[in-house]
């Protein structure tokens, strides 16, 4: 789905007509916008404003984006762009082909936003301090529409626009997709929902079926579809409910449908009795609005809108509810592009700016409290509209690793794996002198090869090592990273099918060459350090080496100005990856020694080499005496100025 149009629109040709102008084009009427496009571009040289309008739209929902944003820029600077949605395509077109900076975006634009009822580009939002790590699903497919994950009883269901048995009626000419059905999810497999003697019959019919609510504790059952009036077909809501009998009843109309505008996406929050939606009914902000009506003993009461703290001139839709906060998707507010998701607790509006991305992004359920499912058409997912998993990070401190937060058991049955953690490590050299550089401007650029979903890290240099995001089984990268430093020239480094080892992506060694006429300044004559010595395979200070830690404390405490280089190694006995585990915590012991004499964590810098660079010929295979290991079992210390 390229658009918020494809997101509601695509159930119904004649719906389209209620929320955009009308042009008189045929194809255009009947939302087959890959003819209507090649219409308006044959005639370009005689079309007025208003089919150039028209031009920009179907070329965005065909996901031409470069075309769409040149029409586009004339439509502005003629003044002509300033309906919400219009703009909202515009700026998703500016940011994905990177046409301008956000900021010089805001600084050229940012009014007729404003003036256009999109919030976010004079207020400031409040971000969402969580982070996420967010992967691939198995179950995605490379051709269809995949979307709005939930849950019935402990199995994970989804709607798509994959073939079915009902896709002898065709494809819809609008996407060139099949209609929408949902389905079940067993591991990677991917089958039809159907009726049974806990679901109601005819779940899937021949059009369109979804987005879905299903209710566990109250025995409901809803379901966004084509509803067929004399003249027109809009998109309503239906719903099923179970007896005391276990029966369920025929699908039931809700209320509030009608000829004159849809209602979509139903999510009932049985704590308060509250069915929220979305509608384009009359008397709202702008677009779609949400809304909620309460179940009564004497039926649905009248919707009610959601109110100004949430619905804007745009669009808000696809409402979930979890642990007291309404989460929903927009593109009323200044987003990364398209719809982004936000979470509105306590009269506050969030934007989950570490899931959102500058395609549209909606359709979020949770199936813990700290890890759930999100739908996008980012450009890096498989193919069309994917279901994306998510786990939110523990807060971490500048020495800590990146780690997730456990979490309760999951409310579905699929196994998705374990997660895992990796570390990318990669060490930054003087090519002439091959002493380590401190400190590195480094930038990286990092994609999954077989899922093609980029990687989310932090980039956290402590010397040598830099911690990555989450990795799949199946991971296999290519990583471009660049590094700057002054007086060196700057370098690019491209590693094509990178495959971790043991959650380990180690990049080795990257040497910078010097500008000509540079030379490092001349290394101040410092105190002579001494050498800190560790017992085999272990990380803690032994009491006849914490004098010299001592001592050490004493010349920073003496000058503040001086920061502490740390150098952590071992002997050749275990494995490389081993070591190099081994000789971190030789080196965090250290800094936490330091720590306890008032040597505050900044002042101490880090980095690990493990078994390389010994001392002596003790390398593996290498018979030694012990006293001779000894001397690689080691921490150096420097003087940084």
């Amino acid at each position: 789905m390229k658009s918020l149009v494809t997101l509601f629109l695509v159930f119904t040709p004649l719906f389209v007509l209620s929320q955009w102008d009308k042009t008189g084009k045929p194809f255009q009427e009947k939302l087959d916008y890959y003819h209507a496009a090649k219409e308006y571009e044959s005639s370009m040289d005689s079309v007025n404003s208003s089919d150039l309008i028209q031009y920009a739209r179907v070329l965005y929902y065909q996901g031409e984006e470069s075309k769409a944003l040149e029409v586009f820029k004339v439509l502005m600077d003629k003044g002509e762009l300033n309906t919400v949605k219009d703009l909202n395509a515009f700026h998703t077109c500016v940011m994905k082909m990177q046409y301008m900076s956000d900021a010089d975006f805001l600084w050229k634009y940012g009014q007729t936003y404003t003036d256009a009822g999109i919030i976010g580009f004079s207020d400031t939002l409040i971000k969402s301090k969580d982070e996420f790590l967010i992967q691939s699903t198995c179950f995605n497919s490379d051709e269809y529409e995949d979307l709005s994950p939930f849950i019935i009883g402990d199995q994970l269901c989804f709607v798509s626009a994959r073939p079915s048995n009902n896709s002898d009626v065709g494809k819809y000419n609008y996407n060139n997709q099949f209609y929408y059905d949902i389905y079940t999810v067993d591991g990677c497999n991917v089958k039809p929902l159907k009726a049974s003697k806990v679901l109601p019959v005819n779940i899937n019919t021949k059009f369109h079926d979804g987005p879905a609510h299903f209710v566990n504790d109250s025995s409901y059952f809803f379901l966004t579809r084509n509803i067929e009036y004399s003249t027109i077909i809009n998109l309503g809501l239906v719903y099923s409910h179970r007896d005391s009998m276990g029966q369920w009843s025929s699908w039931t109309p809700f209320n509030f449908n009608s000829e004159f505008y849809s209602t979509q996406h139903p999510f009932f929050d049985t704590t308060e009795g509250k069915l929220y939606f979305s509608s384009d009914m009359p008397g709202g902000n702008g677009g779609f609005d949400l809304y909620y009506s309460t179940l009564t003993d004497s039926g649905w009461s009248k919707p009610k809108n959601c109110g100004v703290d949430i619905n804007s001139a745009g669009d808000e839709v696809f409402p979930y509810y979890h642990s007291g906060a309404l989460y929903f998707s927009s593109n009323g507010y200044k987003s990364l592009g398209g719809l982004d998701i936000y979470r509105y607790s306590n009269g506050e509006i969030q934007s989950m700016v570490g899931l959102n991305s500058m395609g549209d992004d909606y359709g979020l359920i949770y199936l813990t409290d700290t890890s759930g499912l999100l739908t996008t058409n980012r450009s890096e997912g498989f193919g069309k509209d994917d279901i994306l998993r998510f786990t939110v990070q523990q807060p971490r401190t500048k020495d800590e690793d990146l780690y997730l937060i456990t979490s309760d058991e999951s409310l579905v049955k699929v196994d998705f794996g374990e997660p895992k953690m990796a570390k990318l490590r990669v060490a930054i050299f003087d090519s002439k002198t091959k002493d380590w550089i401190e400190s590195p401007t480094i930038s990286l650029d990092i994609t999954n090869i077989n899922s093609g979903i980029r990687s989310q890290f932090t980039v956290e240099q402590d010397s040598v090592k830099i911690n990555l995001g989450y990795l799949a089984d199946d991971s296999i990268f290519q990583i471009e990273i660049r590094v700057n430093r002054n007086g060196y020239k700057p370098r690019k480094v491209i590693y094509k099918s990178i495959t971790p080892q043991s959650g380990v992506l180690d990049l080795g060694n990257i040497y910078l060459f010097r500008e000509p006429n540079y030379n490092p300044p001349p290394k101040t004559i410092d105190p002579e350090l001494p050498i800190v010595y560790f017992d085999l395979d272990k990380s803690v200070i032994r009491n006849s080496e914490e004098h010299k830690l001592d001592s050490v404390a004493q010349i920073l405490k003496a000058h503040p100005e001086l920061r502490l280089e740390i150098k952590a190694f071992t002997d050749s006995r275990a494995t490389f990856e081993y070591n190099l585990k081994l000789a971190e915590r030789r080196a965090r012991a250290t800094i936490a020694y330091l720590l306890t004499k008032n040597i505050s964590r900044e002042r101490c810098i880090y980095a690990v080499y493990g078994e390389t660079n010994l001392v002596n010929d003790c390398g593996d295979n290498k018979d030694c005496n012990e006293q001779f290991h000894q001397l690689n079992r080691r921490v150096e210390l420097g003087i940084l100025h």
